[in-house]
């Protein structure tokens, strides 16, 4: 069986053209500008969902 590698993927939570925070697919997420975050986001942390 051949292995297959998955990327990471990273999306960002922009305010403008100025980046705020950032997620990725492996459950890691950085905030860069916490002021300019809405008030209403917040990170909710689960035990990973397995098939």
């Amino acid at each position: 069986m051949r292995q297959i590698k998955h990327q990471t993927v990273t999306y960002q939570i922009m305010h403008g053209d100025r980046l705020t925070a950032s997620v990725d697919t492996k459950g890691r997420c950085r905030i860069y500008e916490p002021g300019f975050l809405p008030f209403s986001l917040y990170l909710e942390e689960e035990e990973p969902f397995v098939c």
